[in-house]
């Protein structure tokens, strides 16, 4: 649980990998957002198939903290399976999950990182 232990959290962003989160932070970190500070957390759960259990030991029936999340748009059936068994809605579209904090990337969130920051800014946040 890293980030989350004892340090003022409020909100859980669940990513699929360590990479996920890293991209995450380094976004952050270039716009000048302190997510520590602001009460977040990005917890790498090893797979949008764990999602579940994430929201078991995160949500309102483990540590009551809110949950949001991003993943990767294949994984869209995975992640909607989850939010179902956690009681959070039945055939959960991607507006219904979104409604709930859980966005699909088109593009992994790599990806979008690359694309949002362009090669220069990414070669920056490597450095």
């Amino acid at each position: 649980m890293g980030e989350i232990d004892g340090r003022g959290i409020r909100v859980v962003v669940l990513v699929e990998g360590e990479s996920d989160r890293n991209a995450l932070h380094a976004l952050a970190e270039r716009r000048g957002l302190d997510l520590a500070a602001a009460g977040v957390a990005v917890e790498p759960v090893g797979g949008a198939q764990a999602m579940g259990r994430a929201l078991e030991r995160f949500g309102p029936g483990g540590a009551g903290l809110g949950v949001a999340a991003l993943y990767d748009a294949g994984e869209e059936g995975a992640v909607a399976r989850c939010l179902e068994r956690a009681g959070l809605g039945a055939a959960l579209g991607r507006e219904d999950m979104e409604r709930l904090g859980f966005f699909a990337c088109d593009e992994d969130l790599e990806a979008e990182l690359i694309r949002a920051l362009g090669v220069r800014g990414v070669e920056q946040v490597v450095a």
